[in-house]
């Protein structure tokens, strides 16, 4: 995959572009010491329950045949291109090995680079609601992360009953 096929997926999922430009020269940054290809990307907006003013962009790809990464890159929703992005990757590397863990990885491995502490909380408590969301019946999770229209209530409606 090249910059303009990566941006092109990750714009298309509903990332500001200014947001994905960022995100596009820190994934080939990272890419750039590997000579397999990258295959495969698929792009998320996870929303946390508590908070509006920020999202998760989880990012997924293939580097080869044997190595699977997943990245959660954490998305403000300030207007500013100045600053770094905050990201928390997990990769698993040799699929497929035959061991006698639990792992479908022979090796894995985490990393992370923030502009601050808050941000890589922020980031493991997003990686800690993915896996949350992986344990609930699929149709809940459906129903939990669907973005609906708010509804307009008259005054009487939104005023609680007591």
């Amino acid at each position: 995959m090249d910059h303009s096929s990566i941006l092109s997926t990750i714009s298309s999922n509903g990332i500001p572009r200014m947001q994905a430009v960022t995100i596009v020269h820190e994934i080939l940054r990272l890419h750039e010491p590997h000579n397999s290809p990258m295959i495969g990307l698929r792009v998320s907006k996870v929303f946390p329950l508590t908070s509006e003013d920020h999202f998760w962009a989880v990012l997924e790809w293939m580097v080869g045949m044997d190595t699977d990464v997943l990245a959660i890159f954490q998305i403000d929703n300030v207007e500013d291109s100045a600053t770094s992005p905050n990201w928390l990757m997990h990769q698993g590397y040799g699929r497929g090995c035959t061991t006698t863990s639990s792992t479908p990885w022979a090796t894995t491995a985490i990393s992370w680079a923030v502009t601050n502490l808050g941000y890589l909380k922020s980031l493991f408590g997003a990686a800690r609601h993915l896996l949350g969301l992986l344990e609930i019946p699929a149709r809940d999770c459906l129903t939990l992360c669907t973005e609906h229209e708010p509804r307009n209530q008259s005054e009487e409606e939104s005023k609680p009953p007591y």
